[in-house]
């Protein structure tokens, strides 16, 4: 359990940096509230703005980002709720199904940490000024050096 949270921290945590850094690029100026950074609504907010992100093997990010909240909170507030007259889930298909859920997560995180470094990384890019003249010499950026 203590891995799927840390998961949707990560992911939630890189996905508002990206969708911060979008905002700027768009010249809005909307500062996120608590309640706004939740993974549900960061993942609406992402998919307002890229509809679709396809993403090494992944048909689209945005998606599996999606899915695999679900399997969150499945495991999150599923572990002790069962409808009523069905059994509880048995102890060894829950932990089956979270550390499937952990696994995923983990490279989830990766995969989102190494697409919104990337996609930040160009949106900074553009941003750099053109000089003012041919004379005018220009220092690389920081993220061209590395």
């Amino acid at each position: 359990m203590e891995s799927i949270m840390i998961a949707e921290s990560i992911i939630s945590d890189r996905l508002l940096s990206y969708l911060v850094v979008r905002l700027k690029e768009a010249g809005e100026t909307h500062q996120f509230t608590n309640k706004e950074t939740f993974l549900g609504r960061l993942i609406q907010e992402w998919k307002r703005r890229d509809e679709k992100v396809p993403y090494k093997t992944r048909e689209d990010l945005i998606d599996a980002v999606r899915l695999w909240s679900y399997d969150r909170n499945e495991c999150a507030h599923g572990l002790v709720k069962s409808r009523p007259g069905d059994p509880t889930t048995s102890v060894e298909e829950f932990t089956k199904k979270a550390s499937n859920c952990a696994v995923n997560g983990k490279q989830l995180a990766r995969d989102i940490c190494s697409w919104t470094q990337s996609k930040k990384s160009k949106i900074r890019k553009t941003k750099v000024q053109a000089p003012e003249s041919i004379d005018t010499p220009t220092q690389p950026a920081c993220s061209d050096l590395i």
